[in-house]
């Protein structure tokens, strides 16, 4: 007998990746990478992490960013001054952050890349020319 995930029984269960990602290569190594079009769950979740994810991604000045929040947050108190006003003040910050990385932090990076001397990798497909007119760039160059 044979044994079937639920996945392979109802199909229609199964929630199918709806991300887009577009291949860049590296012009002067050759390294491929890929990047989503689109909303980041992981810059939305995760960027309050020191900004690692942001190093990650080759975006520097966006995690430099996080680390200053984590430095005032971590020494303003001892400075002295108004502690829950500083608590407030950066939990919003953080909150506006993350909702603003979501949104753009994928345009960001795609962008950031391309400014590197990265390109398509696959110029002609559907990915490369839904993040040309994401990013309002002419069609895309090929590598």
């Amino acid at each position: 007998m044979e044994h079937h995930t639920m996945a392979q029984m109802r199909p229609h269960l199964r929630s199918p990746d709806t991300s887009i990602r577009v291949s860049l290569k590296d012009g002067k190594t050759g390294t491929v990478r890929e990047v989503k079009v689109g909303w980041s769950w992981t810059l939305f979740l995760f960027s309050g992490l020191f900004g690692l994810p942001l190093f990650l991604r080759r975006f520097p000045t966006c995690g430099f960013v996080f680390l200053a929040l984590w430095a005032v947050g971590l020494l303003g108190p001892l400075a002295g001054g108004n502690v829950s006003a500083i608590v407030v003040l950066l939990l919003s910050l953080f909150v506006l952050l993350h909702v603003f990385l979501g949104i753009k932090g994928n345009e960001m990076i795609l962008r950031n890349y391309l400014e590197q001397g990265w390109r398509f990798a696959e110029p002609d497909s559907d990915a490369a020319q839904l993040a040309c007119r994401t990013l309002r760039f002419l069609p895309a160059e090929k590598v």
